[in-house]
This record gives C-alpha cells, structure tokens and sequence, in this order.
C-alpha cells in the first residue's frame, strides 16, 4: 500500500473537516471584506461557520461508522465553531472597534465569553473520553490479538510434538 493510499485511509473519519478546515483558512486569506462590506468579526464569523459546518456534516454523513464519542465530540465541535460564526456575523458590535461600547454590551459580551468558555470545557472533557475509550478500545485489541498469537503458538508446538511422537 503506498503513501498516499495510506493516508486516504487514515483520514477516513475526517475528511470533510480537513476540506472545510481549509476552506475556512482559504477565506481568512482572501479577506472577503475587500470586496463585500463587511466587518472583521464577520469576517472571522464566516470562516469559524465553515470549519463549524465541516464537523457537523462529517457528523451526519459518518454518523453509523463514527464511536459515540467521537460524534459527540464532532458534533460539538461543529456546534460551538458553527454558533461562534454566527454570533460573530449577526453581532459585529462584539468588536469593540467598531461601535461604542455600553455597559450593556460589555456585560453581554462578558456573558458571552463564559458560556463559549464553559462550553468549550465541556466538548474538551467529550474529546478527552473519546481519546480514552479509543486507547482502550486499541490496547484490548492488542491484547487479543497477542493472546491469539501465543494460543496459536502453542498449537502450532504441540502438533510438532505430536508429529514427532508419532515418526517414533
């Protein structure tokens, strides 16, 4: 199997995200509000939707062969990607450049920031679960696979005594 084959298998799960994950960096390079009137929060808005839509599309299309914990883990990623940009389109005050700031705003925005916080918290601890399941779930098969391999063995060395007993 070459090189290239082998990483086509390895990003069997993940396709979608890489492409989208591109995208978006591919729309934070070409600076869209130099031909569209538009903010640098919806600028940034628009590239986290892309990489957010990346992950839930992944989720949806792999959704029987992904673990459930990495469809929890893809689907709040997209989740939280996918709210930021859409916050970060419909609400381009956020910067504080470009409106005058209230003591509304600044408490809205304070608001914001720990529920992305604590959200963000809670898709790593999703992720972490999954990392652990997924090495379990890889040592276990390690481990059977070893235990195949020495019954195997032994079957193999009982029938060369076997053989050897019946030529005598």
């Amino acid at each position: 199997m070459g090189a290239a084959a082998k990483l086509w298998q390895a990003t069997r799960q993940c396709r979608l995200v890489l492409l989208f994950a591109i995208l978006a960096l591919v729309v934070l390079c070409l600076k869209p509000q130099h031909y569209v009137s538009m903010s640098r929060f919806q600028h940034y808005g628009l590239a986290f939707a892309i990489f957010g839509l990346g992950y839930i599309l992944e989720t949806l299309l792999s959704r029987k062969t992904l673990h459930k914990w990495a469809r929890g883990s893809y689907l709040g990623t997209g989740m939280l990607f996918g709210s930021a940009g859409l916050l970060f389109w419909f609400c381009p005050w956020l910067d504080a450049n470009l409106s005058v700031q209230t003591a509304e705003t600044d408490l809205y925005r304070t608001i914001l920031l720990v529920s992305y916080l604590t959200f963000s918290v809670g898709v790593g601890a999703v992720w972490a679960r999954w990392i652990i399941e997924d090495s379990k779930r890889i040592e276990d098969s390690k481990r059977i696979e070893d235990s195949k391999r020495i019954e195997d063995s032994k079957r193999i060395e009982d029938n060369r005594k076997t053989k050897i007993t019946e030529d005598s």
